[in-house]
């Protein structure tokens, strides 16, 4: 069986275990948190994971979203047991919480013993925070500064929608993008895209950039490479 109906199935599934742990009223938008969630999630991490192990780990999630005090981004490092988290992995886990930036997730394999990664973590906090800080202030920037000309450049945030969900890289209903019609409507009314929708819109070109990048020879440049060296 392919990997994306297996994947499917999985997620058909933890639905239906989230209609019968919650309430009617929470259902629809736990459902929309959890499609953008688990749809970036590494497939590699998703293999032979049970239903029980995605529905604890999506709900770690939201407990730790929870807690977030609001204006700071929030860092969290964990080994998921299911006595203590309610699900488990074989790998470290690192979430991190920033206002203004859709999900990003990823992994990292390693084998070190308990110890190790103890001293490890211990001495990572400071840099990653740091690291973490100046990430999340550039993207702040950056996204208001493409707020700033919304309106202005309507057009040219509605061509680069339809081009990606032309090429099958975008799905507008996953990431709660405007439809053509309704970018039109908007544009009547004297409004652009808000600032989640352009959060998107920067994730996605930051994406695209990196991989037209890779396919290009311009790592092979000796001068550009040079010049980035220094």
């Amino acid at each position: 069986m392919a990997w994306e109906s297996v994947r499917d199935d999985l997620l058909r599934k933890l639905c239906e275990r989230i209609d019968k742990r919650s309430e009617a009223d929470h259902q629809q938008d736990l459902h929309n948190l959890m499609a953008v969630f688990y749809g970036r999630y590494p497939p590699d991490d998703m293999r032979g994971r049970s239903v029980e192990n995605l529905y604890g780990c999506f709900y770690g999630l939201l407990r730790f979203m929870n807690k977030w005090p609001k204006g700071a981004p929030k860092v969290r490092i964990l080994n998921p047991e299911v006595q203590s988290h309610g699900w488990e992995t074989k790998s470290t886990v690192i979430i991190v919480l920033c206002r203004d930036m859709p999900f990003c997730v990823a992994s990292v394999r390693g084998d070190l013993t308990e110890k190790q990664r103890n001293l490890l973590l211990e001495e990572m906090t400071d840099s990653v925070a740091k690291l973490v800080l100046q990430n999340n202030y550039r993207q702040v920037q950056a996204i208001s500064l493409v707020e700033f000309e919304a309106l202005d450049r309507g057009g040219e945030h509605r061509r680069f929608i339809s081009n990606l969900v032309a090429g099958g890289k975008l799905d507008r209903a996953l990431e709660f993008l405007p439809s053509d019609e309704e970018m039109l409507d908007r544009r009547a009314h004297v409004q652009g895209l808000t600032r989640p929708e352009l959060s998107v819109l920067v994730s996605y070109s930051k994406a695209i950039l990196k991989e037209d990048l890779i396919d290009s020879d311009l790592g092979k440049d000796f001068f550009l490479a040079t010049a980035v060296l220094t």
